[in-house]
């Protein structure tokens, strides 16, 4: 059985959701600049962006483009994928089956005349299948 090392990001990531659940940096908070990041977490100015992108991706940071990072959340935001795993087959399905029936009501409102064409063309091509294989 083989550990999964944390990555320096993953690390520093996990360090700053725990300061903020301990109220170290408070919801609204500006966080320090890189380098006291840096200086604070003791990695370089990769990781601290790479630990960055990741609370951000999970909803506990925004990052404003010449402001600063800003505290969001406490709470991480369940990644889509991670709830997908969760889910049972029947809820993907009735999600699904919700999807397809927006995306075909879409579609007809949409259509083309070429489209009804393709349409007509791939569903006798399909008649034709199911009367070869009777």
């Amino acid at each position: 059985m083989q550990i999964q090392r944390k990555t320096l990001a993953e690390e520093v990531a996990q360090r700053l959701i725990d300061g903020i659940s301990k109220d170290e940096y408070s919801i609204g908070e500006k966080l320090p600049i890189e380098p006291e990041l840096m200086k604070i977490y003791g990695v370089g100015r990769s990781s601290i962006r790479e630990a960055i992108k990741i609370l951000s991706i999970k909803g506990i940071l925004n990052v404003q483009q010449g402001v600063g990072t800003f505290v969001v959340s406490k709470n991480a935001e369940e990644s889509l994928e991670s709830q997908m795993n969760k889910a049972e087959i029947e809820e993907i399905q009735e999600v699904r089956s919700l999807l397809d029936s927006k995306i075909a009501s879409k579609a007809a409102i949409n259509r083309t005349e070429k489209d009804l064409a393709t349409i007509k063309n791939h569903l006798n091509l399909r008649n034709q299948f199911l009367t070869f294989i009777k």
